[in-house]
Order: C-alpha cells, then sequence, then structure tokens
C-alpha cells in the first residue's frame, strides 16, 4: 500500500483530519437504520408530551428536526474581559449556589457565583430553582447570555462540562437553534440531538453515488452531521444544498410516479380534432386569437386525440384570454364525442365572473344537442327545475357551465 500524499487525501466534509483516498478508514459497523426507530423517551411528561406535539417520536425523527440557524459561540471570553450589554459565552466553575425569593409573586431567583482565572462574577437564572441542586459547588458550565454589567450576567443558556477544556459540547461552536415549542425549548433539544448524534451514521441514503458525483453533494449522513454541528461555517450552505436537493428530487419522483400510474392506469376515447364545432365557434368571436391562444388550441387537440387522459394545467393572468382557449377545444370536442359515443360529458368554463359569455356557449353548444342543460356560477340549475333531476339522471348528455 502506497503511503499518503496530498495527492491521494483530502479534508472529510463536515469531519476533522484527513481522508487516504487509497487506504480509506474502515467503517465500525455497518448502517442499522432499525436503531432510528427507538422511541425516545425523556422526563418530565411535560417534556414528552411537547416532543410528539412535533412528532418526535424516535430517533429518526429528532434527526430529521433540522435547525433554522446557529449561532457562534466558538470563542469563550474570559470573565475579565466582558464589557456590558455583550452577548457571550463562558466557561467557569461553580463556586457557591442558592435560590432566594423575590418581591413579585412566582418569581425565583437562583445566584451562583462562578468564576475562570480572570475572576469571579454573579451569575443569574430566572425560575430555574432546581438548578441548585443540578450545579452543585465544583461543577463546570458553559454559560450563554448577556453581561449587564456590575459584576452579573443574564444566563440564558447553560451545560455542564466535563472540564474547561472539554470540547464534547453540544452548546460550543456553531451552536444549533431548533424549532421549540412550549415545554421543550430549543437548548433541550439541541442536547438530545448531541446525544443521538452517533445515530446518524444509519441513516439510510436515498440518492445514486453517480448522481451525488455528478451534483458534486456530499453523502446524506455528512450531509445532516454539518447541518446539526458545522465544523466551520462553510459546512452550512452544501449541507442545506444537499438535503434541499434530496427533498426536491423525492418529490419530482412521487410526482411523476403518480403522473405515470395515472396514464398507465387509465384510458381515455382518442378524439381526434375535425374543425366541426371550432370553427363555427371561432367565427363568433369579435376578434381574431393571438399565437399564445391558437398554440393552446393545438396542444389541447394533441392531448385530446391521445387515448391518456388528458392532464394540463393552463396558466395566465387575469384577462389573457384563458377562457378562449378552453372553450372552442374542449367544450367542443366533448359534445362531438359525447354524440358519437353515446357517453356523457360535464364542460365548465373557468371564468365563474362571466356568466353571459358561459350562457352565450351554453347556447351555442345546445343547439347541437338534443337535450341540453347548463348550470350558473352557483351550481344552480338554470331554465325548469325538473333539469336539476336531469342532470343527475341518463336524460342529459351534456352539461356546460361555470365552476363552482
Amino acid at each position: 500500500m502506497p503511503p499518503a500524499s496530498p495527492e491521494n487525501t483530502l479534508r472529510p466534509f463536515a469531519g476533522e483530519g484527513e481522508l487516504d483516498l487509497l487506504s480509506g478508514p474502515v467503517p465500525r459497523s455497518i448502517p442499522r437504520p432499525s436503531r432510528l426507530a427507538e422511541r425516545i423517551a425523556i422526563k418530565p411528561p411535560r417534556a414528552q408530551k411537547a416532543l410528539d406535539t412535533l412528532g418526535l417520536a424516535t430517533t429518526g425523527d429528532l434527526l430529521e428536526h433540522l435547525p433554522f440557524r446557529h449561532e457562534d459561540r466558538r470563542e469563550a471570553r474570559s470573565i475579565a474581559d466582558l464589557a456590558a450589554g455583550e452577548d457571550a459565552t463562558v466557561v467557569c466553575e461553580v463556586r457557591r449556589i442558592a435560590k432566594r425569593p423575590t418581591r413579585r409573586r412566582r418569581l425565583t431567583l437562583t445566584e451562583a457565583t462562578v468564576a475562570d482565572e480572570s475572576g469571579p462574577m454573579k451569575a443569574v437564572w430566572f425560575n430555574q430553582p432546581w438548578l441548585v441542586d443540578r450545579l452543585p459547588p465544583g461543577s463546570v458550565v458553559v454559560l450563554h447570555g448577556r453581561y449587564e454589567g456590575n459584576n452579573r450576567f443574564r444566563v440564558s443558556e447553560h451545560e455542564l462540562a466535563s472540564s474547561p477544556s472539554a470540547s464534547d459540547l453540544s452548546s460550543t461552536g456553531f451552536a444549533p437553534v431548533y424549532p421549540s415549542t412550549e415545554g421543550i425549548p430549543s437548548a433541550r433539544i439541541r442536547e438530545l440531538v448531541h446525544s443521538a448524534r452517533d445515530r446518524i451514521g444509519d441513516m439510510i441514503e436515498p440518492l445514486p453515488a453517480r448522481l451525488r458525483a455528478a451534483e458534486r453533494l456530499a453523502d446524506r449522513a455528512a450531509a445532516l452531521r454539518a447541518a446539526h454541528f458545522p465544523e466551520s461555517e462553510e459546512d452550512l450552505a452544501p449541507a442545506r444544498e444537499r438535503l434541499a436537493f434530496e427533498e426536491l428530487f423525492l418529490l419530482e419522483l412521487a410526482l411523476a410516479g403518480r403522473r405515470l400510474a395515472l396514464e398507465e392506469g387509465l384510458r381515455a376515447l382518442p378524439l381526434g380534432p375535425t374543425g366541426e364545432l371550432v370553427d363555427p365557434w371561432l367565427g363568433t368571436l369579435p376578434f381574431e386569437p393571438t399565437g399564445d391562444q391558437r398554440a393552446a388550441f393545438a396542444e389541447i387537440d394533441a392531448d385530446l386525440a391521445s387515448e391518456r387522459p388528458m392532464q394540463r394545467l393552463l396558466m395566465g393572468e387575469v384577462g389573457s384570454g384563458k377562457t378562449v382557449a378552453l372553450s372552442p377545444g374542449v367544450s367542443a370536442e366533448t359534445v362531438r364525442a359525447s354524440r358519437r359515443s353515446r357517453g356523457r360529458c360535464s364542460s365548465r368554463s373557468p371564468t365563474v365572473s362571466s356568466p353571459s359569455a358561459s350562457a352565450a356557449s351554453a347556447d351555442f353548444f345546445g343547439e347541437m344537442l338534443s337535450a341540453p342543460a347548463s348550470r350558473d356560477g352557483r351550481g344552480q340549475c338554470s331554465g325548469a327545475p325538473s333539469r336539476r333531476s336531469r342532470l343527475s339522471s341518463s336524460e342529459v348528455a351534456n352539461a356546460v357551465g361555470t365552476r363552482p
């Protein structure tokens, strides 16, 4: 085996050290996706209920719960260097801690004397009296919050550390901030994700290696690891790009599969255009159709001539002529198909605000039918009340109107 050299080594995405492309690391174990189905159980019950509200029932759900931003906590400040009003991260040791009531009801103040090599200060928490037992003297903590001056630090988040130089912390570096809800703050979710980070390697990779190589995308495990706990700021954008690509790619595959299933599973009566009804209808218009409208005519005719059900969305601004494009092609050909195949059809104008135009279309096509009927924009049958029952029976072959 040749020795590693700059030509065959590189820094792995969202990782530390160098990767030897020739030998490569040997995985300690193969991925086990079944471990992602392990249920999350935390206390108190209020926090468990909050997790259920967020839809975080399993380890896999937790790892898929991505942060919406990160806070830069790479550099811890010394107590002596803090300035009033500064948001900072401080690594220090608890010297004393106590709780006391305040003049305001239901408000408890927890104060701790903490110190680092540069000196001491007062750390303050509100309504967290249990910290007296959780942070006994001698505990090393990482505090995040605001220095208010007068040697007073208001804590917003904290984390226990094994030593002042501990590197295995969830709240340092680029700390993730997660969507949360009442009962479980973002800091608690971050701790849970951090404790489950070893399970990221069990994630299933849905994208083929060739596709990832062509698009220069990271593998899914590396992208998730970087999205939660990036090693550097440069890791964030590629991680988001990879996960966004996967989401859109799988959505397009699902839509394509649904479309293919419909096309393969359904058959429609081919309706070749003859101009039998379209040309006379166009002759009644007081204007010439535009090039785009004529192009829409041709595409709709091609759809109707196919044996596959038409699935076409005609898009355009208000007043751009969508109704004109749809009325002659769809209405006329479905009317003619009903005549030939003795089937039934319903034709609806896409414009509910032009009942007079719809009525004119209904009258025009109704002259060519033996038993015409129409509905208005409110879904009411025009004419005699008996036409409502005629529409629900086989007596009426065609109905023309506007959408409800």
